[in-house]
């Protein structure tokens, strides 16, 4: 239990962190030119999705399942397609830079302060139910060298210094992690071809690209529907997305939970599914209560904050992460998510035609709402296969 809450103050610490970073880049460049970092920082969260090529999805089940002996040769396999991918993204970007005049570097490090989010080997920890070694390993280094970029970014007024934290703090999580699964994995000979390892990851994969493509893309969709809406959804997209990093310790619990059963079950399923419910509901709640004054005083009273957005803000908040949930932790330990393939397209092809339609009309509320919308469909298909299919993995 000391671990854990270690692990968890460690990972609540990072997403305070990262906040603080929204009124320090604002500060540096003003709001406008934060919102187009914004929207560079976003793009490279969808990459990330793509780098990380499920293996966030699949791996904690993996490493659950595996010796520790076999752990380096995990994080080999998962390199061996990850880091080819991390290099076609940057190699484009920079191409795309060196074509466009008086392109700025500091797009192409919001860029790649997100995407290597796509090279962490979180999950071999999660998947092994360690969470002092993924405080030690990950989450420690990150926290230095994101304070370090802040501190620096801000006494030299560069906002590159500020970018660069999170780049070195991941590079650092991954060296550490290597060296220590070194101590006690030493085969470094990787059994699966790189076309086993695509073919074996697909439906995972599809799962997490879509669903990145879905929460990325109304950052652009308001860009170019609603403007003068940006800045806001900028603000609610960051806040949204630091509450679920400060939320993470609950999800990689949920995972553990899933992941280390040798037979999961639907009743496991259920189980997990009511607890994720009761712990987002309670954080609605403090959403509801807080999030109007936080993104107040970190724009310093520049956006104003409507509390129909904080609504907003707390529902999508709990049909995001429900959805990874029923999803991506609990039908991907029984092995079902191709079965929710269908209802994720259909998500998708619904959900973004109604972002650009609502959001024309009601700015960064309405994206916010046909997001939520999106995620209830999937939500409602995830819990249907759970009930219909949860326990075929068990050859009933």
């Amino acid at each position: 239990m000391k671990s854990i809450a270690i692990y968890a103050i460690g990972v609540i610490v990072m997403g305070l962190l990262a906040l603080v970073s929204i009124p320090a880049m604002i500060q540096l460049v003003g709001p406008t030119r934060w919102g187009h970092i914004g929207v560079m920082q976003t793009a490279g969260l969808w990459a990330s999705a793509v780098i990380y090529y499920g293996w966030n999805v699949n791996g904690p089940g993996e490493a659950g399942r595996r010796s520790l002996s076999a752990h380096l040769t995990l994080i080999l396999e998962s390199l061996k397609i990850r880091i080819p991918l991390f290099v076609l993204f940057i190699a484009v970007l920079c191409w795309v830079a060196a074509q466009v005049p008086g392109y700025s570097s500091d797009s192409l490090l919001a860029f790649a302060s997100t995407a290597f989010l796509g090279l962490r080997v979180s999950w071999l920890f999660i998947g092994t139910s360690r969470p002092g070694m993924l405080f030690v390993c990950e989450t420690l280094p990150r926290i230095v060298f994101i304070a370090i970029g802040i501190i620096l970014g801000l006494s030299f007024q560069d906002i590159q210094l500020l970018l660069l934290g999170p780049i070195v703090g991941l590079l650092s999580s991954m060296i550490i992690t290597i060296l220590v699964t070194l101590r006690y994995s030493r085969n470094m000979r990787t059994t699966r071809t790189l076309g086993q390892l695509f073919v074996s990851n697909k439906h995972a994969f599809v799962s997490s690209i879509v669903g990145a493509t879905y929460s990325t893309a109304p950052v652009f969709i308001v860009a170019g529907v609603s403007p003068q809406s940006l800045p806001l959804y900028i603000l609610v997209d960051r806040v949204w997305k630091q509450a679920n990093t400060a939320y993470s310790p609950v999800m990689d619990f949920l995972r553990s939970q899933m992941a280390s059963v040798s037979n999961q079950t639907k009743s496991r399923g259920k189980k997990v599914a009511k607890i994720s419910i009761g712990c987002l509901t309670l954080a609605a709640i403090g959403f509801l209560v807080f999030s109007q004054e936080i993104m107040s005083r970190l724009s310093h009273g520049q956006i104003h904050v409507p509390m129909l957005t904080a609504a907003a803000l707390a529902i999508v908040f709990i049909a995001s992460n429900m959805t990874v949930t029923m999803i991506d932790i609990i039908l991907a330990s029984l092995g079902q998510l191709g079965r929710t393939t269908k209802a994720t397209l259909i998500a998708f092809l619904f959900g973004l035609p109604l972002c650009y339609v609502l959001a024309g009309q009601f700015g960064a509320n309405g994206a916010i709402y046909a997001l939520t919308i999106g995620y209830v469909i999937r939500i409602s298909r995830g819990y249907w296969v759970l009930m219909r299919y949860g326990d075929e993995v068990l050859g009933k």
